[in-house]
């Protein structure tokens, strides 16, 4: 994976599993959270690219090299490498 540039993907802000994601992996609320990606706007850095549904995330990771992003465990096929589970 050495050259591959990473693509963080986002389920949309009110989907469960965001909400769980943003509690347990990321350790911050919402608010906290708008006000990192506020100060990274003003140093250039973008958030990550948001999908409307768990299946188009899944879609999106399957078809982009270097997306990285979560899921509903119901929706692991086989097909994409888990790297933490929560």
């Amino acid at each position: 994976m050495a050259g591959i540039k990473i693509v963080p993907i986002n389920l949309f802000a009110q989907h469960d599993i965001r909400s769980k994601f943003e509690a347990v992996v990321l350790e911050m609320d919402r608010e906290e959270l708008n006000a990192y990606w506020i100060e990274q706007h003003y140093h250039g850095i973008r958030p990550p690219i948001t999908q409307k549904s768990s299946k188009s995330l899944k879609a999106f990771l399957d078809g982009v090299e270097g997306s990285i992003g979560y899921l509903p465990k119901a929706q692991m096929d086989g097909t994409l490498r888990v790297l933490y589970e929560f």
